[in-house]
C-alpha cells in the first residue's frame, strides 16, 4: 500500500487542502511543445513523471492516485492530446540504457486501463513527443 503524503510543497497546498476539499492538488510535470515551430506553445502531449524505489518492469499506477490521474486525462481529453507518463527508479543516474516504464490510459475510472512498455532512456528521446504508438 502506498503511503498517504504526509508533505505538501507549500503553504498554498495546505490551506487548499483545508479550504477546497473537493480540490485535487496537481503539478504538471512537463508538455511536450511543437518543436517545428519556435514560436508556437501548441502543446502535442502532456507527462506525468513518476519514480520510487520499484524497478520499471514492476512499477503500476496506485489505486490511491486514481483521483489525481482522472485530473489529468480529463486535461488531456479536453485538450485533444494524449497524456503519457513515465516512471524511472529513483537514485541513480539517466543514462541511455537506463529502463523507463512508459503508458498511456484509455480509462482511469473506475478502473485502470493502459497500454505500457519498458524502454531505455535512449528509445524514449528518440521517440518523443509520442513514445507509445498508437497512444490508447
Amino acid at each position: 500500500m502506498k503511503k498517504v503524503t504526509r508533505r505538501l510543497s507549500n503553504e498554498f497546498h495546505e490551506w487548499q487542502r483545508r479550504a477546497l476539499p473537493g480540490c485535487v492538488i496537481q503539478d504538471l510535470d512537463a508538455w511536450a511543445l511543437v518543436a517545428s515551430d519556435p514560436r508556437s506553445f501548441a502543446p502535442h502531449a502532456l507527462y506525468e513523471l513518476k519514480r520510487s524505489f520499484l524497478p520499471p518492469d514492476e512499477w503500476r499506477p496506485w489505486p490511491e492516485d486514481c483521483r489525481n490521474y482522472a485530473a489529468l486525462y480529463e486535461l488531456a481529453q479536453r485538450a485533444g492530446i494524449p497524456l503519457f507518463g513515465v516512471y524511472f527508479q529513483e537514485g541513480s543516474p539517466i543514462e541511455a540504457e537506463t529502463p523507463f516504464r512508459v503508458w498511456s490510459f484509455s480509462q482511469v475510472m473506475p478502473e485502470y486501463r493502459m497500454h505500457a512498455e519498458v524502454m531505455s532512456a535512449e528509445t524514449f528521446a528518440a521517440r518523443f513527443p509520442f513514445p507509445l504508438w498508437p497512444t490508447a
